[in-house]
């Protein structure tokens, strides 16, 4: 029926026409001129006459077949190569409409941060600009820990018998890391030692640690090596932000630790989130069935989890003005509670910074 040019119009009108529509979706079969080559004029001229959101589906194998290159080149209709990427597309764009109308106040989410956390943060970043070196790690970490996420209990020695002193005073296990503005991936030049539980293994491995990071980047500034708690098993998770210049202040949650690259198990949101976005953003994840638990685990505290990231782009939707990206990895999910084991933090005004 609809191979009658004269229906086919009448549909696309009463479609794009109707209120209860957002978008129409157009599949194109065959390839024609008698078919896609007069749809393609009739779905440009009514997208530019309603302003309705028009979607073509390019469904046969001639790419360049009669009407593709309008389609392709039209400002007011969006050409699809598969029907899928169609609905997702929509279903984004219908996502960023949803957050948007949420900023913009019609729904405003109730913070669940301290209310005097952005002041805090601010004092803490305005000791840092362009000229001088990016924040230490104590500074980083007051500036996630102002938004209540948890942060292991830490401190910097520069000598290895100042690193055991610290170990007998926090209790063993610890963890050792080189404390440098200047090193971005510890791991990558031996800077970090895990479990140490005798003032002997804290002794050598912060010996080693320092011998490392001056002969492996003999041009950083080695402030010492951070002595912190160590963190009981968990899941590693990861919690990412950049400042989108069109979108704005983003968020992203996914598998952490060394699986970011390989599994690439992430969900990007707007930020802030509600924790009900929070959730849904867990939920959508592989990482989620761990998280629930496989196989009669018991599973890990996704609450913990969901609170950590509902904060984290609270503090990100603050702070956008003065970071450019942000990534806490591994963020530790365990059977209660969350901590930010690491963290790499860029300011809109410096140089990438470790934490």
């Amino acid at each position: 029926m609809l191979k009658d040019v004269a229906t086919f119009s009448h549909c696309l009108d009463a479609f794009t026409s109707d209120p209860g529509l957002g978008a129409v979706v157009v599949p194109l079969v065959f390839a024609h001129e008698t078919t896609t080559g007069v749809r393609a004029s009739l779905l440009s001229e009514v997208s530019a006459r309603t302003g309705t959101a028009v979607a073509a589906v390019w469904m046969n194998e001639w790419l360049e077949g009669p009407g593709s290159r309008a389609l392709d080149s039209d400002p007011c209709v969006t050409l699809f190569r598969s029907a899928a990427r169609c609905m997702q597309t929509i279903s984004l764009w219908q996502n960023w409409h949803h957050r948007r109308r949420i900023l913009d106040g019609l729904a405003l989410p109730e913070r669940i941060s301290d209310s005097g956390a952005e002041a805090v943060a601010r004092a803490v970043l305005a000791a840092t600009d362009a000229e001088s070196p990016p924040p230490t790690e104590q500074q980083a970490k007051a500036l996630l820990s102002a938004y209540g996420i948890t942060v292991p209990r830490e401190s910097v020695a520069t000598t290895p018998s100042q690193a055991v002193s610290l170990a007998e005073r926090f209790g063993y296990p610890v963890v050792l890391k080189v404390s440098s503005p200047d090193i971005q991936h510890k791991t990558e030049v031996g800077g970090v030692r895990l479990n140490l539980a005798t003032a002997e293994e804290v002794r050598l491995a912060a010996a080693e640690i320092l011998d490392n990071a001056r002969i492996l980047e003999p041009t950083a500034r080695i402030d010492g090596v951070s002595v912190q708690t160590m963190i009981g098993a968990g899941v590693e998770v990861l919690l990412g932000a950049r400042i989108d210049p069109q979108f704005g202040p983003m968020i992203t949650v996914g598998a952490g630790g060394i699986f970011v690259e390989l599994l690439r198990d992430v969900s990007t949101q707007l930020a802030p989130v509600t924790p009900e976005i929070a959730r849904r953003a867990i939920e959508s994840l592989r990482l989620h069935k761990i998280l629930t638990g496989l196989r009669g685990d018991t599973g890990y505290d996704i609450e913990a989890l969901v609170d950590t990231v509902v904060r984290f782009s609270e503090m990100v939707s603050d702070l956008a003005d003065e970071l450019s990206e942000v990534d806490v990895n591994p963020l530790i999910v365990g059977r209660a509670g969350a901590i930010a084991a690491d963290a790499l933090i860029v300011p809109s005004h410096s140089a990438a910074l470790t934490v």
